[in-house]
């Protein structure tokens, strides 16, 4: 599946670095992963693949002097790939992005320049055409651009892969398994909480857990405490590095975080009188049968 998801990313990314960049052989300088694939979290089976396809300033500078412009760039990122991909279910402009369904999962593309100057060195501005986006503040609006065609962001996507490998290498890298677990939960039982969201809570969770350099003898102990953890952040907010902004993250998710905690106690009693049967039972109602921890 990952192989798969690498040749369908790639070669989506290959034929619009060939359209913009005619005279540069792809070498995949010109993409950057972002999500589960590039913070190397995603699990089975595949989900979206988020990519950052690196388009030149000239392409920028020729949308940017519009105020149709960032609608206009997706629609052209959308017109090439339609050349090539003619057998995918769908390919559509969607928010921030342009979606090309596969029949296994979706790639999903978002056009940027990356600005290599001063303050705004390794940043990125991209098109934004939905309405209220959560991840991305007003604060670094470009313009005032009609909603109708969208406007420019600033975001810092790097900041959230660089905080997450740091605490992943400080947690002897119990917080990507801390991660794949909880989003595994997420997707068996249907959970409405945001992956990204889960990652910031585990790395705050895990600055000052006991036992967050221990063996995955201990993720009975990780996940039933993460879950307890949880619990306590009804309503509350997280601070997303990327964007530079707190999001909200509700209460949706908080009855079945309930449910999952109850059941990850019991289990984990069920372990201390050995009772292992038992508890594997509790954990598949967490997690499902076909999960490998």
């Amino acid at each position: 599946q990952y192989d798969d998801a690498t040749t369908k990313y790639n070669n989506v990314c290959k034929t619009l670095h060939n359209y913009y960049y005619p005279n540069l052989t792809y070498n995949g300088s010109t993409k950057f992963l972002i999500g589960s694939y590039g913070k190397n979290t995603a699990i089975s089976p595949p989900g979206d693949i988020d990519v950052i396809f690196k388009i030149p300033y000239a392409t920028y500078e020729r949308f940017s002097k519009n105020k149709t412009g960032p609608r206009s760039l997706l629609n052209e990122i959308k017109s090439i790939l339609d050349k090539t991909f003619t057998t995918t279910e769908k390919i559509k402009p969607n928010g921030m992005v342009v979606d090309v369904a596969f029949s296994t999962f979706n790639i999903e593309v978002l056009p940027a320049f990356e600005w290599t100057v001063n303050d705004w060195n390794g940043t990125f501005t991209v098109p934004d055409t939905s309405i209220g986006s959560p991840f991305l503040p007003s604060s670094f609006d470009f313009g005032n651009a009609s909603t109708n065609y969208g406007r420019w962001k600033r975001i810092e996507p790097r900041k959230e892969i660089i905080e997450l490998n740091n605490s992943n290498t400080l947690n002897s890298n119990n917080t990507k398994n801390l991660v794949m677990m909880i989003k595994q939960w997420i997707a068996y039982c249907s959970v409405p909480i945001k992956s990204v969201v889960i990652e910031r809570l585990a790395i705050e969770f895990l600055r000052y857990y006991e036992h967050k350099n221990k063996s995955s003898v201990y993720y009975d102990y990780l996940v039933r405490d993460f879950l307890s953890y949880l619990l306590n952040k009804e309503n509350a907010t997280v601070f997303m590095p990327g964007p530079n902004e707190n999001i909200q993250i509700g209460s949706s998710w908080l009855s079945k975080t309930q449910t999952a905690y109850n059941r990850a106690v019991i289990a984990c009693e069920y372990e201390a009188v050995k009772k292992d049967f038992d508890a594997a039972y509790e954990w598949k109602k967490i997690f499902g049968n076909p999960y490998h921890y």
